[in-house]
């Protein structure tokens, strides 16, 4: 081998090796491309999944060492939490029951109208049309001289003491029956007063003791059962809180 064949073989291996250099260079290059690459950003659901499943296992472990290092306070907690959820809602039931047997139970309120004895039967018939169109009215139930007295003598027993007058002292009746709408303490109030005003009628009465007093019972009971609730409801705060 003579000087130039020798000095070809060293330019071919030359070339060679550059060629593998460049080679080997592009490769690590992108290598190193691509794990500097930026990497996916997460699922924000999937994110926040995962942070209050985190948050639901840090709350359930906490609890349950609460629990095994003092079990005595963390019962009487839970029981605390537990009246204090279950109260109100009996005081409300309670409410609901008081309302519907004072609904249910109770007479309907009703106002009794004495007319003025110098009316007569259509005289009396006109009165009562005027008060059956009285606002808040369901019905009128009306009792005529004869029909008063002849109830009257059934029910107190003073029939001989009866025959004996000369005249019937007793007035003809209208029975006034509030509608539904109408039965509060305000309302039957009001539908008396006007009641009172209209021509003919002699006198009003209304047996609303008992009434006023079962309203007053009813919104007693709600209202301790709302403060009960409030109170209840605050004190839960209160106690998870602490």
């Amino acid at each position: 081998m003579n000087k130039r064949e020798a000095m070809n073989h060293i330019r071919r291996f030359g070339n060679r090796f550059d060629r593998f250099r460049n080679a080997g260079g592009a490769g690590g290059s992108g290598g190193r491309n691509a794990s500097k690459r930026p990497k996916a950003a997460p699922n924000p659901a999937s994110r926040k999944s995962n942070v209050f499943n985190e948050q639901v296992r840090y709350a359930w472990h906490g609890a349950v060492q609460d629990l095994k290092s003092t079990p005595l306070a963390t019962f009487l907690t839970v029981m605390v939490i537990a009246i204090s959820l279950t109260l109100p809602s009996v005081c409300y039931m309670v409410y609901k029951n008081v309302s519907t047997a004072a609904s249910q139970y109770y007479p309907t309120p009703q106002i009794t109208v004495y007319l003025e004895k110098t009316l007569d039967d259509d005289a009396a018939a006109r009165v009562v049309g005027q008060l059956q169109a009285e606002q808040g009215v369901e019905k009128v139930n009306y009792l005529s001289r004869d029909e008063a007295l002849g109830e009257f003598r059934n029910w107190s027993g003073f029939g001989g003491a009866l025959d004996m007058l000369e005249e019937n002292p007793l007035p003809a009746v209208a029975i006034v029956v509030p509608k539904i709408d109408f039965q509060s303490v305000e309302a039957l109030n009001t539908l008396r007063d006007r009641v009172s005003h209209v021509q003919g009628v002699d006198e009003v009465r209304m047996d609303d003791s008992w009434f006023a007093r079962l309203s007053s019972l009813t919104g007693l009971v709600g209202r301790v059962s709302a403060m009960i609730g409030v109170l209840m409801v605050a004190a839960v705060f209160l106690v998870i809180g602490n």
